[in-house]
């Protein structure tokens, strides 16, 4: 199997963007509303960090008056580490699906296994877990082996390699 294989398929006319999938376009979608809530989930971390400390505390029948701010501050910097990576590549995906760019199959299925590895410690569940590795098999597979999301790609990548080759890239 050659390197380009993945990217035969039928390929679109040369005036008209090739027709993007309607499982792609429900993905750029799909990834700003993802960025929304990273978002809000980044706003609401300092409330979540108490909220789990006030929860922990209770179910062991301890009601201090306040949470350290040591606690505060290292529970939510951490999660921050984990929501700002997937914040930023579910935008440049959204981007990228919405103006056909063929690098936009790269990142997503980048965002998708970083799904998997960058859970927020709060949110860490094996549901949560199992989930996002199935997320991320099932992005592989309609990403890289569906034909027409292979073809779709490879129309793109054919319709800007005359752009690069004329540009001396």
């Amino acid at each position: 199997m050659s390197l380009h294989s993945e990217d035969r398929g039928e390929a679109g006319s040369a005036l008209a963007p090739p027709e993007k999938p309607a499982l792609l376009k429900g993905g750029m979608i799909l990834c700003w509303v993802y960025a929304a809530l990273l978002l809000l989930t980044l706003a609401l971390l300092p409330m979540l960090a108490v909220m789990q400390k006030v929860d922990t505390n209770a179910k062991q029948g301890v009601y201090p008056d306040a949470v350290p701010a040591a606690e505060f501050v290292s529970a939510t910097s951490a999660s921050q580490l984990f929501l700002v990576p997937l914040l930023a590549l579910s935008m440049v995906v959204a981007y990228g699906l919405a103006k056909n760019r063929y690098w936009s199959r790269a990142v997503m299925m980048t965002l998708l296994i970083l799904g998997v590895v960058l859970i927020p410690p709060e949110m860490a569940s094996p549901t949560t877990y199992t989930i996002s590795a199935a997320l991320a098999v099932f992005g592989w597979w309609y990403l890289y082996r569906k034909p027409n999301v292979v073809g779709y790609y490879g129309a793109i990548r054919r319709k800007t390699a005359p752009d690069r080759h004329r540009n001396g890239n």
